[in-house]
């Protein structure tokens, strides 16, 4: 069984974070999925095999040269993720008691923070990401892994990652042996943007976060998918990105767009219709109705605002 955030955080953290995450994990869906572990420090090294030993058939009674796994060394860091929240204590009435302020707040916090970490899973440091953050995807995945989708309009780009989930693939990292932790409130006087000052009660959100990706062949990406016509997700793009996968290898989830899923389910009602084989239900004047996609080849297909439709082409 593969821990996740979730299960990370019953463990290190109070019942109040396991409850803010809970609540707010349905904004991020690849925060929930994909596999995370603590570790003591804030960053590790490993070891990612790039190479086997040498096997080969021999003559009796010839010999063999020893070999050996070739390895190289690959740094997994993890980065600090802060946020301070604040409640006005003026904003307290007799409809509004503090506490509730306070917990309004606080899930807030931990919305914005899940999106954050879950955008940050794609972008990275250097692809739109937060530069003061862990890697993402698109730092790791290269151009032997990536599929054209061919699309034209610029800024209307999105992308489709086929990810495979482990510890030797990709795993979420957090750093200190915690996850996310949001301190007690406590009051503070507060300033406005114009000096003055207000009262107030605020709480430090902290926690260092990394991904691990180490494994070039752990993840696929389908760029350049537009509302060009013709250059929207099918299955046949589908399969030929499933083909890059090594043999043996099979991506845990596929991530996608709301837009790019409708895509996909366009592109199968139209080849349902042409058929003719009346399938998932007839509409009149020869359209037929295909339901929202929810797998590829018994791989789940996951959709998430994580996931921009606003991508530069490349």
């Amino acid at each position: 069984m593969k821990n996740t955030l979730l299960d990370l955080t019953k463990r290190t953290a109070g019942a109040k974070e396991v409850g803010l995450i809970e609540e707010n994990l349905q904004y991020a869906p690849e925060v929930a999925m994909v596999p995370a572990k603590t570790i003591a420090g804030t960053s590790y090294t490993t070891l990612a095999r790039v190479g086997l030993p040498t096997v080969g058939f021999t003559s009796v009674n010839q010999g063999v040269t020893a070999s050996k796994s070739t390895y190289k060394n690959a740094l997994v860091q993890t980065f600090p993720l802060r946020s301070l929240v604040k409640v006005d204590k003026a904003l307290v009435n007799a409809d509004s008691s503090l506490p509730s302020l306070q917990t309004d707040e606080a899930s807030g916090v931990m919305e914005a923070a899940l999106r954050h970490i879950g955008r940050q899973f794609y972008y990275g440091q250097n692809a739109g990401g937060d530069s003061e953050g862990s890697i993402g995807l698109q730092d790791v995945v290269g151009a032997e892994q990536t599929f054209d989708a061919s699309g034209t309009t610029a800024d209307t780009g999105s992308s489709v990652y086929l990810v495979k989930f482990g510890r030797k693939d990709v795993q979420m990292v957090f750093g200190n042996n915690s996850t996310l932790s949001l301190a007690p409130f406590r009051d503070e006087t507060l300033t406005d943007s114009d000096g003055g000052e207000f009262d107030g009660s605020v709480a430090h959100l902290t926690a260092w976060q990394g991904v691990q990706c180490t494994n070039p062949n752990s993840v696929v990406r389908i760029a350049n998918l537009t509302e060009d016509s013709g250059k929207g997700l099918t299955d046949a793009i589908l399969a030929k990105a499933l083909a890059l996968f090594p043999s043996g290898v099979t991506p845990d989830a596929i991530f996608m767009t709301r837009r790019t899923r409708s895509q996909l389910q366009a592109d199968r009602a139209t080849r349902t219709a042409t058929r003719g084989n009346g399938k998932n239900g007839s509409v009149g004047g020869g359209s037929t109705y295909s339901p929202t996609p929810t797998d590829f080849e018994g791989i789940a297909l996951t959709p998430t605002d994580s996931i921009l439709n606003t991508e530069p082409l490349i």
